[in-house]
């Protein structure tokens, strides 16, 4: 799942209902967040981000966030850790491979 543009305030609850869909679609399966396209992370997106990643957790599902570390929500990342989420991929290609 590809996501663009900013999360912010405005932006950040129809975000999160879209990854959430997408996370409860996929019980014990395994979800592909591909942030590079996101030129603003704000703290409600960091906020989605736990709650996309808690919400795996629960249904057994693993939540892989994409994301280059040059990539603009790498920063907010780096300043603001995302509690119980790892960044494992820099790209769609290696994480689907991964």
């Amino acid at each position: 799942m590809g996501v663009s543009g900013e999360i912010d305030l405005a932006t950040g609850p129809s975000v999160e209902a879209r990854v959430l869909a997408t996370v409860d679609s996929v019980p014990g399966g395994r979800v592909v967040l591909d942030l590079n396209a996101v030129g603003f992370l704000g703290l409600r997106g960091v906020a989605m981000l736990r709650a996309a990643a808690d919400r795996a957790r629960a249904t057994g599902a693993s939540l892989v966030v994409v994301l280059d570390p040059a990539a603009p929500a790498a920063r907010a990342l780096r300043l603001v850790p995302g509690r119980g989420l790892t960044v494992v991929a820099v790209d769609v290609p290696v994480a689907d491979a991964s």
